[in-house]
């Protein structure tokens, strides 16, 4: 079984200009994602992956592999899944994988990704009882469905409004890792018949997708690092 560990980081952003290069702790977005893949011990497994000579470099300063996308794949509408899929079938960089081997998709934007979250990934996907792996996190928050006269509290029990110590949590998607088998790969869509998901807090699920999100991270990057 092998494993490929994908960093998708175009040049361009519609939510925050240059996103994947914006700074948090003095390192930008795309070098905190491919210096913690180089600590990982997976550094010969890694594929940094952008349209951008700035980004790239990166990459390359750290000496893995790095592949420059075809400009059709650099596109606001164009989908992570789309990019790998391309990258898989291109034979660039020379990693042939087969239908059950693995790729992690490694997003820059998760600046708090642990090293410990991998390892619990790795022994997952070990466990050969999974086809994909995608991270969560969980919440208590209330949720509201609108109607056509009016909204409802979905989280209500036979009528009964519930109580956030005693509500059913949710768990929602977030960046840290996303991970299939080769064969779940298609254009749109990298999820299999069989998922397992890990959770992280709170602070490793901060995903940056707007300025609000690049502040946040930053304030709490400097929160944490205070001496």
């Amino acid at each position: 079984m092998s494993f490929l560990f994908f960093i998708p980081a175009r040049g361009g952003s519609k939510g925050v200009v240059n996103k994947n290069l914006q700074l948090i702790g003095g390192q930008s977005l795309t070098s905190i994602a491919v210096k913690l893949m180089c600590d990982s011990g997976f550094k010969e497994s890694t594929v940094l992956s952008s349209d951008s000579d700035k980004i790239l470099h990166i990459g390359q300063a750290e000496g893995i592999c790095c592949d420059r996308r075809p400009a059709a794949l650099a596109a606001d509408d164009t989908t992570t899944a789309e990019t790998v899929k391309e990258f898989l079938e291109s034979g660039r960089g020379g990693y042939h994988l087969g239908p059950d081997d693995w790729v992690i998709i490694v997003e820059p934007t998760s600046p708090f990704r642990r090293l410990d979250t991998l390892s619990a990934l790795i022994t997952a996907i070990e466990s050969h009882k999974f086809d994909s792996i995608f991270t969560v996190y969980k919440s208590a928050s209330v949720e509201w469905v609108a109607g056509h006269k009016s909204w409802s509290r979905k989280d209500d029990v036979d009528g009964v409004r519930s109580r956030r110590q005693t509500r059913t949590p949710k768990y929602f998607e977030c960046g840290v890792f996303y991970a299939t088998k080769v064969k779940n790969i298609t254009s749109e869509s990298i999820i299999g018949t069989n998922s397992h998901c890990i959770v992280v807090d709170d602070t490793e699920a901060l995903d940056v997708n707007s300025p609000l999100d690049l502040e946040v991270c930053r304030t709490i990057f400097n929160q944490l690092h205070e001496t």
